[in-house]
């Protein structure tokens, strides 16, 4: 089974790797491991680099005009078992707190709310992932006013025994699609691909 794990594991981060190639085929931009000290992650090379001393990795990113923004906080005070899947909550709670804390925002956390998750726990390793807006206001937030949104946010939380843990939040300029009947605030493809490539620093690979 570690063996099927690991074969798994890799096709993924190849996937990964080959959507973040393609959806900058025509730029031709070449795509580079980001170290952390634990975990990393794979972007454009167009990416730079930001200095965050509280951040053991920080991006600055751009899109077809759109800015991501990228903060990589590691040794979370959290530890998750295998079959535990009702303290996704507290573990959110924990990172978002750890985030804000290095992030230094007065109540950017309060203006933070989630709508959908996907969460995968195993026998070595458990990953999070949601998805939600930063609100102009706590008050914005607390109501939930569609439209009165600053950024499109998604974290991605990824917790591997004996290794360590991380949380990797990713912030996005506004990208609305539809009309007046239909609108959907949505979230660059290129940004999705780098929030899944988060893994510890020897299993990724970078694309050729």
């Amino acid at each position: 089974m570690t063996a099927v794990r690991g074969f798994l594991r890799a096709a993924q981060i190849a996937i990964v790797g080959l959507a973040i190639f393609c959806a900058h085929a025509n730029g031709q931009t070449e795509i580079v491991q980001y170290r952390a000290k634990l975990f990393s992650v794979l972007a454009p090379a167009s990416c730079q680099r930001t200095d965050q001393v509280n951040f053991e990795l920080a991006l600055n990113c751009e899109f077809r005009g759109l800015n991501v923004r990228f903060y990589l906080k590691e040794d979370l005070p959290i530890v998750i078992r295998e079959h535990v899947t009702d303290n996704w909550a507290s573990v959110t709670e924990i990172a978002l707190d750890t985030f804000a804390k290095a992030h230094g925002t007065p109540h950017i956390v309060d203006r933070i709310r989630f709508g959908s998750s996907t969460a995968s726990i195993g026998p070595d390793r458990s990953i999070l992932t949601k998805s939600g807006f930063l609100y102009r206001t706590v008050d914005d937030a607390q109501q939930r006013r569609w439209g009165n949104y600053e950024k499109r946010v998604l974290l991605r939380l990824h917790y591997i025994e004996g290794w360590g843990s991380s949380v990797l939040v990713a912030f996005s300029d506004l990208v609305i699609i539809g009309d007046d009947m239909r609108r959907e605030v949505v979230f660059p493809e290129e940004a999705k691909a780098i929030l899944v490539s988060l893994d510890r620093i020897n299993e990724l690979t970078v694309p050729r």
